[in-house]
């Protein structure tokens, strides 16, 4: 909900996402602008997490955020999920309760039989079991299970992974265009490039803001990763600031 407390740079708080967010929207030929919380945006424990919880679903409603899903957020119970974030879209691969990827077209033009088809471009939702977090599946037989259901022509990988687990995916699907993770304090501080796929941990407490942009041009995809680090650089949304 806010910065951190570190003393050197507090960074992080929900202001400063609205503020990237607007920022991001606001830039030439921006396109669409899809916010996604990689995995364990609500507090699972502790006595103000129902405070906390309602907070952080209306700040994922109003933002139109893609609401990607963990161990520790299953904790919670499907109902609690409800509860908390109502009207907010819930994804998780491997899980009958939620859907598990949803897709995108980019790169199409023309009406009728003139023009190029557009590509279909998959963002899937897969996570493991965290420490203490509620058990899981095996997130590549969940990923592979979701891109048997839905063909695509690229996919886009988010969720709560570990090194091991994306190695694992990269390994079986080389052809992953990339992967925006969040496992524990673990951090790319640049993006990361393991053969053809870019790689990204977003880190603990909300501190940092993964980007990803994805244009499809002449039949390729082109992508530009990139950290933002939510600093005092950071224009804060006075409204959200006020509400938190």
């Amino acid at each position: 909900l806010v910065p951190c407390g570190c003393r050197t740079v507090p960074a992080g708080g929900l202001a400063r996402r609205a503020g990237l967010l607007a920022h991001l929207r606001s830039q030439p030929h921006a396109g669409a602008v899809v916010p996604v919380e990689v995995a364990h945006g609500l507090a699972e424990r502790g006595p103000a997490r129902e405070k906390l919880n309602r907070q952080m679903g209306r700040f994922f409603q109003r933002e139109g955020v893609l609401l990607g899903l963990g161990g520790y957020d299953l904790l919670l119970g499907p109902e609690a999920l409800h509860l908390f974030v109502p009207g907010v879209e819930k994804y998780l691969a491997g899980r009958k309760a939620y859907p598990g990827s949803k897709e995108f077209r980019l790169g199409g033009w023309g009406v009728g039989p003139v023009g190029a088809t557009a590509a279909r471009l998959r963002l899937v939702f897969v996570s493991e079991t965290p420490p203490e977090g509620a058990p899981m599946g095996d997130p590549l037989e969940a990923f592979e299970s979701e891109i048997r259901e839905h063909p695509a022509d690229g996919y886009v990988v988010t969720g709560n992974l570990s090194t091991g687990a994306v190695g694992r995916l990269l390994n079986a699907h080389p052809d992953i265009l990339a992967v925006v993770a969040q496992w524990g304090t673990q951090v790319t501080t640049t993006p990361q490039r393991v053969r053809d796929t870019w790689v990204l941990w977003s880190g603990d407490r909300g501190r940092r803001a993964a980007t990803l942009t994805v244009v499809r041009e002449k039949g390729r995809w082109s992508l530009l990763p990139g950290i933002s680090y939510l600093g005092p650089e950071i224009p804060s949304d006075p409204e959200v600031e006020a509400e938190v």
